[in-house]
């Protein structure tokens, strides 16, 4: 029989807290249908997912799901996008969806965008300019093993830097000429409740460490399903079972 573990209580004052937030909406795209299956399979390549939504959740309290970037001390010029927007799967339906361990980079200014480029932990890049517009390119090996480093090496200030996984944005920093920005990656997704949240907005990476979100490890991960249940009255419960 499998296990459940990592259970956690989401009370109403949860999705008072997030609304003070906004936060950046991206689709997860996944497969929605009614709850009358188990997880989908696994994956070498990554981790498959099935939410289920089992609770009487209301239009008020909508699941997002964000990643975190594992950088010590926090940086603050790091945001977080909502990851997987969950909000359209009510009460007794189940999407499904996978996280990747690989992920890729892309780079925007107000004009131009860059082609995304694989990134890899333990490698640096660095944005170019040319004559056909702005380029990322591999520079060589980052300050850590685990970080994937980006320098802005053009004259440009305000250049976006944004860390993909499964082609949707993770965490996004700007940074002016000649600064850097490190993404640090975990094998982890943290839900949380909220509503009307909108594509294009963020929140801090700050936030994901205050305990109110639900945390999900994905290590040696191949299959998982995570189920919602709760009312608003009585609060709100995520479990996981791998």
């Amino acid at each position: 029989m499998k296990k459940a573990r990592n259970t956690k209580s989401f009370k109403t004052l949860l999705i008072l807290f997030l609304l003070v937030f906004p936060i950046l909406v991206v689709g997860c795209n996944g497969d929605k249908h009614k709850t009358d299956s188990g997880p989908t399979g696994g994956s070498v390549e990554g981790v498959s997912i099935t939410f289920k939504n089992e609770s009487s959740n209301s239009a008020n309290n909508q699941v997002y799901v964000f990643m975190t970037n594992n950088v010590t001390p926090i940086d603050p010029s790091v945001g977080v996008s909502v990851w997987c927007d969950l909000s359209s799967v009510g009460s007794g339906m189940e999407a499904s969806f996978t996280w990747s361990p690989s992920f890729s980079i892309q780079a925007t200014t107000g004009s131009e965008q860059t082609a995304t480029l694989s990134a890899i932990s333990g490698k640096s890049y660095s944005v170019v300019e040319g004559s056909s517009g702005i380029t990322l390119t591999e520079t060589g090996v980052s300050s850590l093993p685990t970080s994937i480093e980006i320098s802005n090496g053009t004259t440009m200030s305000g250049v976006s830097i944004q860390l993909l996984d499964e082609g949707k944005v993770a965490l996004s920093s700007v940074i002016n000429a000649s600064q850097k920005t490190v993404f640090i990656p975990q094998a982890k997704l943290f839900w949380g409740l909220g509503q009307n949240m909108q594509e294009g907005d963020l929140i801090s990476n700050e936030m994901l460490s205050t305990g109110i979100f639900f945390e999900q490890d994905l290590a040696e991960v191949s299959t998982a399903a995570v189920t919602l249940s709760g009312n608003p009255n009585d609060g709100f419960q995520f479990n996981v079972t791998n």
